[in-house]
């Protein structure tokens, strides 16, 4: 989303679990970092499937040694990778739903982002983990505004 008398650029798009990560339109400004907001709820024990290699474990950590692990590996192969903000709710304001984390993840770019999730390699290496580990999940995409004012500096 373009708004003109700003030159702002503001992109939002909400993923939710079973989303087609597709949908990322493709005129996200390539020359803006990528910022993912990502609200989790965590099953209490790890829900991986049967036969699984993956010694048990609790969602969080699978959430957090194993899908966090990979990731980060991948986008930083793809490009640059920064956890900028990860912690536990205080309190809920609005709605009925209770996370166990939140976490701001930024990339520096749009095709950092599609790089780390278009790799080979990101499949069989993240998905069984991010998938045993979370119960419900949200993720927020979003770029930040680049204003006029900014652009003449």
């Amino acid at each position: 989303l373009l708004v003109p008398q700003y030159n702002i650029h503001c992109g939002f798009i909400y993923l939710p679990v079973d989303s087609n990560i597709n949908v990322i339109p493709n005129d996200f400004p390539e020359d803006h970092s990528v910022f993912m907001l990502s609200l989790l709820q965590w099953h209490e024990q790890a829900q991986y499937p049967e036969g699984s290699s993956h010694p048990p474990c609790s969602g969080q950590e699978a959430w957090l040694e194993r899908f966090v692990k990979e990731v980060r590996r991948l986008a930083t192969a793809a490009g640059d990778f920064e956890v900028v903000y990860q912690g536990l709710p205080a309190s809920r304001v609005l709605g009925n739903e209770t996370w166990d984390l939140v976490a701001l993840v930024k990339f520096t770019s749009i095709d950092t982002f599609r790089n780390t999730i278009g790799s080979d390699d990101y499949a069989p290496s993240t998905l069984e983990h991010r998938d045993a580990a979370l119960k419900n999940w949200k993720l927020l995409f979003f770029t930040s505004p680049k204003s006029r004012s900014s652009e003449n500096r």
